[in-house]
Formats: C-alpha cells, structure tokens, sequence
C-alpha cells in the first residue's frame, strides 16, 4: 500500500501541485477547465476567415465576398502518450462530404513527427494551440515556446532533485522491506543522523517542482490574473486559468492568439467562443470551432473511418483546391 503511494507521489511530479502557490507556465497551458479527454476521440470542426487586423471585421474579396475556409481536426487517444490527428480539409462551402477535398493522418507528439518545418513557425505554432485546446496537452505548445526562448521550463525542468532522490531511496527501501522483512535497513524518512534528520525535513517540507519565475500574480480590484512578460513572451490567463492572450517573438517573426470566451460545447468540453490568431506576416484570422465533441473510439472505427474518407474523397475528385492559410497544413 505504502509503495503504491509512493509511486503515485512520485506521478504527481508531473501535473500541477496546487498547495496556494504560483502555478507552472506548463500546469497554466493543459487547458485544465476542459473535461478529462482520456482515451476518448475528439474532434472539432474548424472555420477560418482572414480579418483586418485593427476592426477585427471579416474581409471582403473584390466582389464582396466573404472566403471562409473548413477544416475537421479529429485526434485519436486510444494511446494517451501518441496521439494521432487526422485532418480533413474541404473545399469553400462548407463541411459536406461532397466538398472534402483532402485528408492526412499523422502523429500528433511533437511538430517533427506531424511533419511541421522548423521554418514553418505559423503552422508550429496554430497546431499547439489546438494540441492545448481540443486536447489538453501542453507538451507540444512549451516546446514550441521553449524552442524560441530559452528561459521557458516545462515541469521537468522544475523538479526537485533533492526531493526526487529522497523518494527513490524510500521506493528502493520499501520493496527490499517487502521482499525482507527481517531486513535491517534505515527508512530513508527516519534517519538516525541528526544532520540527516534536519537535511530531511528540509526536503519533505519543500515543494516538489520549483517555483516557475517567470508566471506572476497580478491583481486587478478583487480579481488577479495570471502573467508572463519576458524577453518576447506574453502569456495572459484569468484567475481560473483560462488562456487569454498570447504573444511570443520568433526569429521569423510575432505570432498572437487572442482567445473569446470559453463557452460550454458537447460532451462537457469548452472552448473559445473566437480566437483572433496572427501570423508571422501580419495576417489576421478568426477562427471559430462550429462543432466540437468526443466519443469512444478504436484502432478498427478509426481504419474504417479513414477508408470511407479515402473513397469520398476519390469520389470527389477535386482538383481545384481552395487555398488554406500558411499555418494550416
């Protein structure tokens, strides 16, 4: 029993320790609000319309029209740790299946395995963001952030070493206890050297991820957010943790999401009502989820899924694409 709670402790090194004090940047971008996705699918249909960047208003073509693109981002979770996303791109229209006009399946890990550029900081940085949103993972967003400013740290980075050490020895001792009980070994908890007793509590009493320094508390009447200002990063939450806005200086230029709302959808998810998002160009887009859920899943519905999208979109035969944005591959 003792060892089982050890090791669930030592599970917790990697989710938010929630004792009053600051969060991590990584605990603020899970997108914890969200219900636990689990091993269920999600997925979410997407629009996407180009706005001007200072009224916020939808453009118009040069015959008044208003081009609006479509886009299913559907992510398979039967193993939490890879996660594969499908896409299916359609044509200008709508989401009808007579309108899909593409498709990809890829693993959705990290912006290598998705196929993403390391050039291709727009389309890197839209495919974290709904890494965060659709799917409560930050990994793929911290290492995006990471890999552009040094001073980002996930919670790996923020462990305790100490505090680590001391809960492997205890893991060590209890199963050597459990295999001999009449064993004569020291509980690591119950150092006998008063130096020993003192170092030991010392590290019991300490948290066990370091305080993440670049996340402030800033208060506002009787309301606080959560913030990060620095060097090119600017990272904006509410008091719930709910995202707000985000802005972070690459080599190729400034990304921004600025995130609406977050408003109840099927099978107790939310998301953004909008999100304002600006690429590396100056470009501005509002994306909307029209439709965004989750459902149980497996390897065969998912085979069967793909082969019907196959053949819709042979059937289909489209050879005049609409032209996506850069950051939608």
């Amino acid at each position: 029993m003792k060892l089982i709670l050890l090791l669930c402790l030592m599970g917790l090194l990697n989710i938010q320790v929630c004792l009053g004090y600051t969060p991590t940047l990584e605990s603020l971008l899970r997108n914890g609000n969200n219900t636990d996705i689990g091993m269920n699918t999600v997925y979410a249909n997407l629009s996407v319309i180009e706005v001007d960047p200072e009224s916020n208003t939808a453009l118009k073509d040069l015959e008044g029209n208003i081009s609006k693109k479509f886009l299913k981002l559907l992510i398979y979770n039967e193993r939490e740790e890879s996660p594969v996303l499908v896409q299916l791109n359609y044509n200008d229209g709508g989401l009808s299946a007579n309108l899909m006009a593409k498709y990809f399946q890829r693993s959705f890990t990290t912006s290598k395995s998705l196929g993403v550029l390391d050039e291709q900081v727009d389309a890197n940085f839209f495919y974290s963001l709904m890494g965060m949103l659709l799917n409560n993972k930050s990994s793929f967003l911290i290492d995006f952030l990471k890999g552009n400013h040094q001073f980002v740290k996930n919670n790996n980075d923020l462990i305790n070493n100490k505090k680590l050490r001391l809960l492997s020895e205890y893991k060590r001792y209890l199963i050597a206890k459990k295999d001999d009980e009449e064993l004569e070994l020291e509980n690591p908890f119950k150092p006998t050297d008063e130096e020993k007793v003192s170092e030991v509590k010392e590290v019991q009493a300490a948290s066990f991820l370091e305080k993440d320094n670049i996340v402030k508390k800033v208060k506002v009447e009787d309301d606080f957010f959560w913030l990060v200002e620095h060097e090119g990063l600017y990272l904006k939450f509410g008091s719930d943790h709910r995202i707000i806005e985000l802005r972070v200086q690459t080599r190729l230029g400034k990304l921004e999401a600025v995130f609406g709302k977050f408003i109840p959808r099927e099978s107790k998810l939310e998301f953004p009502e909008f999100i304002w998002f600006k690429d590396g160009t100056g470009k501005k887009y509002e994306i909307k989820a029209t439709k965004f859920s989750m459902f149980k899943d497996n390897k065969d519905m998912l085979n069967k899924r793909i082969k019907r999208y196959q053949k819709t979109i042979e059937k289909n035969e489209i050879t005049d694409f609409s032209l996506f944005p850069n950051f939608i591959l």
